[in-house]
């Protein structure tokens, strides 16, 4: 089943415009900007390690999505009911507990709390870094924690029971087997060649996952491209979209108002 995420909404020209911004412009500028453009304003603040951690539902254990066998998300892995909130509406995993007499009861034999489908559209989960990675987008910074874009945008398509992960999810699978692999170098006290080459890796993984900074909508399945769309759903009249709040968290990025409402 399909989450109930919200629904896009049009494409506003002005947007588009301030999106394009000029050829010198860093990413997290460009953003700005747009946001600048509302009423109220908005402007971007880093999460530190700690706020990241925060907003996770839990840690990633494994680069598994769906189960081979069962086809339901696997424990630990990037699609878990138990990070990111259940698959059936209000129902467990292992259907022990169902309906709404249940809700907000946690599965002593699944682990998984019965909640509402639309959950998985606001669970952060996170992938945790054995070395402080330069973010993409600014080399002044590091983080040694990713949060993982909630499950709801991104999951497969109704009816594609594929067990390998692709887009965002084959991404994120990556970043999780680069991590690890240089977790397990350093935890083997390997050879400083091997940990500086694994520690490349990662960092190409996570630039991969971030994407390019002046990548169009449509053009790839990365956090640039589903930020993009996201930032074209702006309407200065409602508060930013859940799509774009959580793209910006998943980038180490928050918003925070600039000023007070505008007087009517």
């Amino acid at each position: 089943m399909q989450p109930a995420c919200p629904p896009k909404g049009g494409v506003i020209e002005a947007e588009r415009t301030a999106l394009q911004g000029t050829p010198t412009m860093d990413p997290r500028t460009r953003i700005e900007a747009a946001l600048a453009e509302h009423d109220p304003p908005w402007r971007l603040q880093w999460l530190d390690a700690t706020e990241l951690r925060a907003r996770s539902r839990g840690r990633i254990t494994n680069a598994h999505g769906l189960n081979h066998r069962t086809l339901k998300p696997e424990r630990g892995g990037l699609l878990c009911c138990r990070i990111f909130g259940p698959v059936e509406e209000l129902s467990c995993v292992c259907t022990k507990y169902q309906g709404p007499n249940h809700r907000g009861i946690t599965c002593e034999k699944c682990g998984v709390e019965v909640l509402e489908v639309s959950v998985r559209c606001e669970r952060f989960g996170h992938i945790e870094l054995p070395v402080g990675v330069p973010h993409p987008w600014d080399d002044t910074r590091s983080f040694e924690a990713l949060l993982v874009l909630p499950a709801g945008f991104r999951e497969q398509s109704p009816g594609d029971l594929r067990v390998d992960l692709r887009g965002l999810n084959g991404l994120y699978q990556r970043v999780y087997q680069r991590a690890e692999a240089l977790a397990r170098c350093i935890e083997h006290l390997a050879p400083s060649l091997i940990v500086e080459h694994e520690t490349t890796l990662l960092h190409q993984a996570i630039a991969r996952l971030f994407g390019r900074p002046r990548q169009r909508p449509g053009t790839g399945p990365t956090l640039t491209a589903h930020l993009q769309r996201a930032l074209l759903e702006l309407d200065a009249s409602r508060p930013p979209p859940s799509t774009l709040v959580a793209t910006l968290a998943a980038l180490g990025l928050t918003l925070e108002a600039a000023g007070s409402p505008a007087e009517p």
